[in-house]
């Protein structure tokens, strides 16, 4: 890439087409690092290779690699690194029937994010400066026995699986949501065994585990996170070393009662405590017990202490025949709950509070939303500690088609107020902002016109009852 030093504005893309029964290569010079602020594009056929790792090589946005060749595409330069910079989420793909790229070390520094579209190897270092990289089941970061995780934290991770090959211990980057959450393992005995591991930030519950099944000495488990670990090769049984913050796992004020739960299919069993880091703010805790079988694993606690919040048994919404929505939901342990909420969106962006709820000792719920709209609506519940700790259920959703709306003009009003409504029997109540009840009609007809000359200037509230639904209008008396 001529004397370095490059710098790119847009998209780079570089063919390297070798001649007539010859090769090529794209290679960068020694002279400096190269940047390019847009995605990089690198495509081989033939006898021709790329080497990344003579420089430092910062890319923008995304890094797509295509190989159809007989040649390589290598970073094989341990004092220099691909970095990835950039605010917004970009994506790392190879293609091709040539053989899979090849890097040493890697820096991730992109605010947005880089997107696995294929698995992501190194040999060498990965270190998280911001931003975080997004993996999935097919696409994940792949970690071979040699290479070296620095300076995860909570805005720099792998949201997604982790797999990782050998037999060194080891601390998987994991998290979510803006938080870091790693999961470790003692050393495997075989330096072939690879471990795959994922974190989730809600209910285990919500997946199938059930949190009520679980060994008598475990007084209850974690409501907000668990962790996959799984053996993907090999026979190695490792002990596992589980991390808590309040921020993202609630409360911890005993530390000697904490436990490392694992799900054994049908039961979540008492793994021990085998020791522990840090304080009730921050710290880990591995298991007491070697484990040879891999799946869920969760904290928990032997006694009411680490209260690790409320705990959802079930949620669920359900369409009744006049269009309204039935909301209920099932708790248990409702350790330092303050209250429910209720949310509705149309978009899973805006949330709505619909209600308000207290805690009640059968932990049995329920609301019914008398006043969906047409098309999507989606529900969740916000739990609230004494504490301000927040989590949430899972989201629900129900599709309500041809619901009519109800027409109130003008808006602001002089002395009348016209409605076309789509039924004919019901009762509409006007209201001042506090609530208190200022006229009352009977609905006899579609069309229904409201007389308020006797109503002050102000802002007032229409309250339309029909069927057991309620659908409020604001407007504005001049």
């Amino acid at each position: 890439m001529g004397d370095g030093n490059n710098k790119f504005f847009g998209d780079a893309e570089w063919f390297a087409v070798p001649p007539f029964n010859g090769s090529a290569v794209i290679r960068q010079s020694y002279m400096g690092p190269d940047t390019c602020l847009g995605n990089v594009l690198i495509n081989l056929v033939g006898a021709s290779s790329a080497n990344l790792a003579t420089s430092n090589l910062y890319i923008g946005k995304g890094l797509s690699l295509v190989n159809n060749g007989s040649g390589v595409i290598v970073h094989d330069n341990g004092g220099t690194a691909i970095h990835f910079i950039g605010t917004d989420t970009a994506s790392y793909l190879f293609s091709g029937s040539g053989s899979s790229p090849s890097f040493i070390n890697i820096e991730m520094n992109r605010r947005g994010g880089l997107r696995l579209m294929s698995p992501l190897s190194f040999t060498g270092t990965l270190q998280f400066t911001r931003g975080i990289i997004l993996s999935s089941v097919s696409n994940p970061l792949q970690i071979p026995n040699s290479a070296v995780i620095s300076s995860a934290w909570d805005s720099s991770y792998v949201d997604g699986p982790v797999r990782k090959t050998g037999n060194t211990p080891f601390t998987f980057p994991l998290g979510r949501n803006n938080v870091y959450a790693p999961l470790g393992i003692t050393a495997p005995s075989s330096n072939t065994d690879v471990f795959t591991a994922q974190y989730f930030n809600h209910l285990a519950n919500a997946d199938g585990y059930d949190s009520t099944q679980h060994d008598v000495s475990l007084n209850h488990l974690s409501r907000k996170e668990f962790w996959m670990l799984g053996r993907t090769a090999g026979t190695s049984n490792v002990k596992v070393t589980l991390s808590w913050k309040t921020s993202r796992s609630s409360i911890v004020n005993s530390i000697n009662d904490l436990r490392v739960a694992h799900w054994n299919g049908s039961t979540w069993k008492d793994e021990g405590n085998g020791g522990t880091t840090g304080n009730d703010n921050e710290g880990t805790i591995q298991s007491l017990n070697t484990i040879s079988s891999f799946s869920p694993f969760t904290l928990a606690s032997t006694s009411t202490s680490n209260p690790l919040p409320v705990q959802f048994i079930s949620f669920k919404i359900h369409l009744n025949p006049n269009n309204t929505v039935s909301i209920q939901w099932l708790t248990a342990n409702e350790i330092n709950n303050d209250h429910f909420e209720v949310q509705r969106s149309g978009d899973l962006f805006y949330w709505t509070n619909l209600q308000t709820v207290v805690p009640i000792s059968t932990g049995n719920y329920s609301y019914v939303d008398v006043n969906p709209v047409n098309g999507s609506n989606y529900y969740r519940i916000k739990q609230v500690d004494i504490d301000a700790t927040i989590s949430y259920t899972e989201v629900r959703m129900i599709n309500i088609q041809n619901l009519t709306e109800i027409s109130v003009w003008p808006n602001p009003i002089i002395n009348e107020l016209n409605l076309q409504l789509p039924f004919s029997k019901g009762l509409i109540e006007i209201t001042d902002e506090a609530g208190r009840i200022l006229l009352t009609s009977v609905i006899n007809a579609n069309h229904m016109v409201i007389q308020t000359e006797q109503l002050k200037n102000g802002t007032y509230f229409l309250r339309i009852r029909s069927n057991e639904r309620l659908f409020v209008r604001k407007f504005i008396k001049l």
